[in-house]
């Protein structure tokens, strides 16, 4: 066992592998401690200032909203909402229908009636004309 630790003390990288591995370590960023503690730092202030700029347009906008709702609600446009009133200027409304108007509209149904029934004979003769077919169907297969 002593001879193959004593073997193997004895092999070396060749030049060319000492020169590159040498140059790769050399040329690495080297980070210390207070390089870390910085980045950490620098990162949680980062995290903190848009956390607090998050929450100040919050509050913003619920503000502007808040004073949107004030003048929106405000007690002239309340006063037409009240109930009362509603049914004052609904009894002093005149509803008047039109002479034209109640008969364009009594033409107009009859003439639906008469497209509707014409619709459903239409049918009638569509189930009469499958039913002859069903039955030559049968005669020609039978």
């Amino acid at each position: 066992m002593e001879r193959l630790l004593t073997k193997l003390k004895s092999i070396e990288p060749n030049k060319e592998f000492k020169e590159r591995s040498r140059a790769l370590i050399l040329n690495s960023p080297q980070s210390g401690i207070s390089i870390g503690i910085f980045n950490r730092l620098l990162n949680s202030a980062q995290f903190s200032a848009a956390f607090s700029l998050a929450a100040i347009f919050i509050f913003l906008i619920i503000g502007g909203l808040s004073m949107l709702s004030q003048r929106i609600l405000s007690p002239a446009l309340l006063s037409s909402l009240d109930p009362e009133n509603l049914t004052e200027e609904a009894a002093s409304l005149d509803f008047q229908i039109q002479l034209s108007q109640a008969e364009y509209y009594e033409e107009s149904a009859e003439k639906v009636e008469i497209a509707l029934n014409e619709t459903s004979g239409e049918l009638k003769n569509l189930e009469n004309r499958e039913e002859e077919l069903n039955k030559l169907l049968n005669e020609i297969t039978l």
